[in-house]
């Protein structure tokens, strides 16, 4: 199978040994399961500053609680770019994620799990129902 490529920064070759090894970058392993995109950009510049500890632990979360959620939500829409993501099963982890430049910043999320050749994709959506859209489950073969 051929595949286009249109972009000369990315490197199409590359294949992961496995996306299941331990990193080793604290701060990547902190930010694995953070689902929120402000947060995340919020994380690695605070991190960058050395001024982690000044962050309120519960912006440091893998997912918010409510109360924390809307008071991000007043502040600006796009704090609730990939929030409404369903929390990660066992072992599962994010392999793909794709961010759009809109005004929720919406969060499409494309996750696996070990030896299970599925793969689950959701796209944020931050409607009154709160629930992510699930796109489709894929099936994933070996290469």
């Amino acid at each position: 199978m051929s595949i286009r490529k249109f972009y000369s920064a990315i490197n199409y070759d590359f294949r992961p040994e496995t996306y299941w090894a331990p990193t080793r970058n604290p701060l990547e392993a902190a930010l694995r399961n953070v689902k929120g995109r402000n947060r995340r950009e919020m994380i690695r510049d605070y991190h960058s500053k050395g001024l982690l500890a000044a962050l309120s632990d519960d912006l440091l979360q893998d997912t918010l609680d409510e109360d924390t959620r809307r008071s991000l939500d007043l502040i600006h829409p796009s704090f609730m770019g990939g929030e409404y993501l369903p929390d990660y099963r066992r072992d599962e982890i994010e392999i793909a994620r794709i961010e759009l430049e809109s005004t929720t910043s919406d969060v499409i999320s494309v996750r696996a799990r070990p030896r299970i050749y599925l793969a689950r994709l959701f796209r944020h959506t931050h409607s009154k129902l709160g629930r992510p859209l699930r796109i489709d489950t894929l099936k994933m073969t070996v290469l």
